[in-house]
Protein backbone atom coordinates (compact mmCIF):
# COMPACT_ATOMS: atom_id res chain seq x y z
CA UNK A 1 0.00 0.00 0.00
CA UNK A 2 1.00 3.27 -0.49
CA UNK A 3 0.43 6.44 1.38
CA UNK A 4 1.08 10.27 0.28
CA UNK A 5 1.29 12.81 2.23
CA UNK A 6 0.38 16.24 0.21
CA UNK A 7 0.63 19.48 1.70
CA UNK A 8 3.35 18.91 4.10
CA UNK A 9 5.83 21.46 6.04
CA UNK A 10 8.51 19.10 5.65
CA UNK A 11 11.32 19.14 8.36
CA UNK A 12 14.36 16.64 7.38
CA UNK A 13 15.85 17.68 9.82
CA UNK A 14 16.36 20.98 8.37
CA UNK A 15 13.08 22.89 7.11
CA UNK A 16 12.44 22.21 3.35
CA UNK A 17 9.17 24.25 3.13
CA UNK A 18 5.73 22.72 1.28
CA UNK A 19 6.72 19.36 0.27
CA UNK A 20 4.37 15.97 -1.26
CA UNK A 21 6.10 12.49 -0.02
CA UNK A 22 5.24 9.15 -0.87
CA UNK A 23 5.44 6.40 1.62
CA UNK A 24 6.03 2.80 0.31
CA UNK A 25 6.17 -0.21 2.73
CA UNK A 26 6.71 1.86 5.24
CA UNK A 27 9.43 3.71 3.53
CA UNK A 28 9.89 7.37 2.66
CA UNK A 29 9.62 6.93 -1.38
CA UNK A 30 9.96 10.50 -2.36
CA UNK A 31 9.70 14.22 -1.28
CA UNK A 32 8.96 16.74 -3.72
CA UNK A 33 7.24 19.97 -4.62
CA UNK A 34 4.95 17.85 -6.96
CA UNK A 35 2.62 15.50 -6.43
CA UNK A 36 4.00 11.93 -8.30
CA UNK A 37 1.89 10.25 -10.83
CA UNK A 38 0.63 7.38 -9.35
CA UNK A 39 -0.80 4.22 -11.40
CA UNK A 40 -5.13 4.14 -10.86
CA UNK A 41 -4.41 0.79 -10.31
CA UNK A 42 -2.42 1.29 -6.92
CA UNK A 43 -4.15 1.33 -3.65
CA UNK A 44 -3.26 4.66 -2.32
CA UNK A 45 -4.18 6.69 0.75
CA UNK A 46 -4.34 10.19 0.91
CA UNK A 47 -3.90 12.78 3.80
CA UNK A 48 -3.47 16.61 3.35
CA UNK A 49 -1.29 18.09 6.13
CA UNK A 50 -2.60 21.23 5.24
CA UNK A 51 0.48 23.06 6.23
CA UNK A 52 0.90 21.45 8.84
CA UNK A 53 4.58 19.76 10.07
CA UNK A 54 6.03 16.54 9.04
CA UNK A 55 9.32 15.45 10.97
CA UNK A 56 11.56 12.70 11.85
CA UNK A 57 10.71 11.03 14.51
CA UNK A 58 12.99 11.33 17.38
CA UNK A 59 15.21 9.31 19.41
CA UNK A 60 15.09 9.27 22.96
CA UNK A 61 18.31 7.38 24.26
CA UNK A 62 17.38 7.32 27.85
CA UNK A 63 13.70 5.90 28.42
CA UNK A 64 12.53 4.29 31.95
CA UNK A 65 10.34 1.58 29.89
CA UNK A 66 9.85 -0.30 32.90
CA UNK A 67 8.98 2.75 35.05
CA UNK A 68 11.06 4.65 37.08
CA UNK A 69 11.06 6.69 40.44
CA UNK A 70 10.75 4.60 44.01
CA UNK A 71 13.32 5.87 45.95
CA UNK A 72 11.01 7.57 48.60
CA UNK A 73 9.18 4.25 48.61
CA UNK A 74 6.13 1.94 46.59
CA UNK A 75 3.99 4.89 46.59
CA UNK A 76 6.62 7.12 44.63
CA UNK A 77 7.30 4.31 41.47
CA UNK A 78 5.68 5.22 38.38
CA UNK A 79 4.69 2.34 36.25
CA UNK A 80 5.85 1.38 32.64
CA UNK A 81 5.06 3.47 29.69
CA UNK A 82 2.77 2.70 26.85
CA UNK A 83 3.45 2.70 23.06
CA UNK A 84 1.21 5.94 22.90
CA UNK A 85 3.17 7.78 25.64
CA UNK A 86 5.80 7.60 23.44
CA UNK A 87 5.06 7.96 20.12
CA UNK A 88 2.67 10.88 21.41
CA UNK A 89 5.53 12.96 21.40
CA UNK A 90 7.26 12.17 18.59
CA UNK A 91 9.20 9.52 19.50
CA UNK A 92 9.75 6.46 17.45
CA UNK A 93 13.27 4.96 18.39
CA UNK A 94 14.00 4.70 22.17
CA UNK A 95 16.65 2.61 24.17
CA UNK A 96 15.59 1.74 27.61
CA UNK A 97 17.06 1.24 30.77
CA UNK A 98 17.07 0.60 34.61
CA UNK A 99 18.18 3.54 36.33
CA UNK A 100 18.20 3.28 40.21
CA UNK A 101 15.67 0.66 41.04
CA UNK A 102 17.46 -2.51 39.26
CA UNK A 103 16.05 -4.68 42.03
CA UNK A 104 12.36 -4.53 41.70
CA UNK A 105 12.84 -3.47 37.79
CA UNK A 106 15.29 -6.49 36.16
CA UNK A 107 16.74 -6.74 33.04
CA UNK A 108 14.17 -9.59 32.00
CA UNK A 109 11.31 -7.12 32.33
CA UNK A 110 13.18 -4.58 30.17
CA UNK A 111 14.06 -6.89 27.58
CA UNK A 112 10.42 -8.06 27.44
CA UNK A 113 9.14 -4.46 27.68
CA UNK A 114 11.39 -3.55 24.43
CA UNK A 115 10.19 -6.98 22.51
CA UNK A 116 6.29 -5.65 23.18
CA UNK A 117 7.54 -2.08 22.00
CA UNK A 118 8.54 -4.02 18.92
CA UNK A 119 5.78 -6.04 18.13
CA UNK A 120 3.61 -2.82 18.06
CA UNK A 121 6.02 -1.01 15.60
CA UNK A 122 8.49 1.21 17.62
CA UNK A 123 12.47 1.00 17.07
CA UNK A 124 13.49 -0.07 20.52
CA UNK A 125 16.72 -1.48 22.49
CA UNK A 126 17.69 -1.35 25.91
CA UNK A 127 20.77 -1.29 28.16
CA UNK A 128 21.68 -3.89 30.38
CA UNK A 129 23.14 -2.61 33.99
CA UNK A 130 21.79 -0.49 36.62
CA UNK A 131 22.23 2.37 39.13
CA UNK A 132 24.42 -0.58 40.77
CA UNK A 133 27.99 -2.32 41.40
CA UNK A 134 28.20 -4.78 40.80
CA UNK A 135 25.98 -4.40 37.27
CA UNK A 136 22.79 -6.54 37.51
CA UNK A 137 22.86 -8.50 34.11
CA UNK A 138 20.50 -11.40 32.56
CA UNK A 139 23.39 -13.44 31.87
CA UNK A 140 25.80 -12.90 34.44
CA UNK A 141 28.17 -10.64 32.14
CA UNK A 142 27.84 -7.58 30.76
CA UNK A 143 29.73 -8.78 27.94
CA UNK A 144 27.08 -11.92 27.52
CA UNK A 145 24.10 -9.38 27.43
CA UNK A 146 25.87 -7.25 24.62
CA UNK A 147 26.64 -10.69 22.64
CA UNK A 148 23.80 -12.92 23.25
CA UNK A 149 21.08 -10.47 23.55
CA UNK A 150 20.20 -8.97 20.54
CA UNK A 151 17.95 -6.06 21.70
CA UNK A 152 20.63 -5.06 24.87
CA UNK A 153 23.18 -2.01 23.03
CA UNK A 154 25.15 -1.50 25.91
CA UNK A 155 25.41 -0.94 29.42
CA UNK A 156 23.49 1.96 31.56
CA UNK A 157 22.63 3.50 33.80
CA UNK A 158 25.90 3.15 35.67
CA UNK A 159 25.84 5.75 38.39
CA UNK A 160 29.47 6.68 39.09
CA UNK A 161 29.24 10.04 41.48
CA UNK A 162 25.52 10.10 42.43
CA UNK A 163 24.74 10.04 45.97
CA UNK A 164 22.27 7.25 45.10
CA UNK A 165 25.01 4.92 43.43
CA UNK A 166 27.34 2.35 45.10
CA UNK A 167 30.06 4.94 45.24
CA UNK A 168 32.47 2.27 43.61
CA UNK A 169 36.17 3.19 44.32
CA UNK A 170 38.90 2.54 42.10
CA UNK A 171 41.77 0.09 43.62
CA UNK A 172 45.41 1.97 43.73
CA UNK A 173 48.55 -0.22 43.43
Amino acid sequence: MFELITNASVYAPEPLGIRQVLVCAGKIAYIGHQIPRLDDALEVEVSDLDGARLVPGFIDAHTHLTGGGGEAGASTRVPPLHLSQITRAGVTSVVGLLGTDDLTRTPQNLVSQVMGLREEGLSAWCYTGGYHVPVITLTGSVRSDIVNLEPVIGVGEVAISDHRSSQARVACR
